[in-house]
């Protein structure tokens, strides 16, 4: 919108995220292409045809064809003062004027101090913990960013050598050696896929940042607080009761967790038929829990009548696989008939809109979306992210990250 190219960057995990030792890496931190996540507009990839606005570049690129001495520089504590309680569309309209109007032909946006604002970046934690985005819906949901968002090719194949934790064998489904990589997204994953119920559970790390988010009387976060969805977090006045909600929300036990599923599973079996949908039959549970909770929790709901439970901890993934696993999960969900996830998760912070938190926020359609009980319920709309997956929380804004566009 502005005529400028977006320029990506390469992504930085917190140090504790990574699967293996420090010792073992080239370099510290270690840096994963932006496009081992992601692919489309964001990460480099075309627009739509007949699209005349310029490919994003990669950073390395930008330093070559923009020298620090050809760029404008736009401090962050230049303009935000005056927008902090401005609505979304009026946020991203005075940056496209901003940035369109520059006449450089480079141009770099920097952070103002830590010390100065926490959260620098354009589209902050604050802005994103309340309802002033939902302004940008309609436009974002329909834009090629999110349209054209797909999985990357390293993804993909993390799925496609997984297939079969979500489907029984069965004769009519075609084997997977003699399919071409470009049909399983069409035919074996999409038929796979509409058997599954993916569920988000957040543990280990995420009870101290619930118990923060009930003391400070959070909401749902970003998209979650769309009016079109039936399921919302309903506020009291009694503040000891809006942080017993908010925690049962964020932190919810077993007991919780299967009555939710339960209720969305019939809910689903009511809306759909075998004339439209398929039967729901794997629950792929997607968390980062390491203990025998866990363990538990698969095995009532085994108890529940699901044929099959499959945990995220148990695809059999590559190394360069596993770097991506979090990308992984969020594909899975993304391609599950039902997906439920949490809703009080803003630890997510942006970067305009982030590339890679970009992932859940996809245009591409679902048949049904569901989120229920601090969770996400809507038919035959897209699957937004309700918070992030297994350590994501962690994507914020570094200290020296800067925004560019040429």
């Amino acid at each position: 919108m502005s005529g400028r190219a977006y320029v990506f960057h390469e992504f930085v995990w917190v140090g504790s995220h990574y699967p293996w030792p420090v010792e073992s890496y080239r370099e510290w931190p270690p840096r994963t292409p932006l496009n081992a996540l992601i692919s489309g507009p964001s990460a480099g990839g075309p627009w739509d045809e007949g699209d005349t606005a310029p490919r994003a570049v990669s950073e390395e690129y930008f330093n070559i064809v923009c020298p620090r001495q050809d760029r404008k520089i736009i401090n962050t504590r230049d303009i935000k003062p005056a927008l902090r309680e401005a609505d979304g569309k009026v946020i991203f309209e005075r940056w496209r004027i901003l940035l369109a109007e520059t006449k450089e032909r480079c141009v770099e946006i920097v952070a103002a101090p830590r010390e100065e604002d926490p959260f620098p970046e354009t589209f902050d934690i604050f802005y994103w913990s309340g309802p002033r985005s939902l302004s940008l819906w309609d436009d974002f949901v329909q834009s090629p960013i999110s349209r054209l968002l797909r999985a990357s090719p390293i993804v993909q194949s993390a799925i496609e050598d997984n297939i079969g934790l979500f489907t029984s064998p069965l004769p009519s489904l075609p084997s997977l050696k003699n399919h071409k990589p470009d049909r399983y997204s069409k035919d074996l994953l999409r038929d796979t896929f509409a058997s599954v119920f993916s569920i988000h559970i957040r543990s280990g790390d995420f009870r101290e940042a619930c118990i923060e988010h009930a003391a400070m009387n959070s909401t749902f976060y970003n998209w979650n607080l769309l009016p079109f969805l039936p399921d919302k977090l309903n506020t009291s006045r009694q503040r000891e009761e809006n942080k017993r909600q908010i925690l049962q929300r964020c932190w919810p036990n077993a007991e919780y967790i299967r009555g939710r599923v339960n209720q969305s599973w019939q809910a689903y079996k009511v809306q759909t038929s075998p004339s439209n949908g398929r039967e729901l039959t794997v629950l792929y549970i997607m968390s980062n829990d390491r203990t025998d909770w866990l363990n538990r929790l698969k095995e009532e709901f085994q108890q529940d009548g699901w044929r099959r439970v499959v945990l995220s901890r148990e695809l059999k993934l590559k190394p360069q696989q596993m770097d991506v696993s979090v990308a992984v999960d969020m594909e899975i969900g993304r391609q599950s008939a039902v997906f439920i996830g949490n809703g009080v998760s803003p630890r997510c912070n942006y970067r305009f809109f982030s590339t890679f938190c970009f992932l859940f926020f996809s245009g591409h359609p679902s048949p049904v979306t569901w989120f229920t009980g601090g969770w996400l319920t809507e038919r035959c709309r897209s699957v937004f992210a309700f918070g992030n997956t297994d350590g994501s929380d962690d994507c914020k804004l570094q200290d020296g990250d800067r925004m560019w566009a040429l």
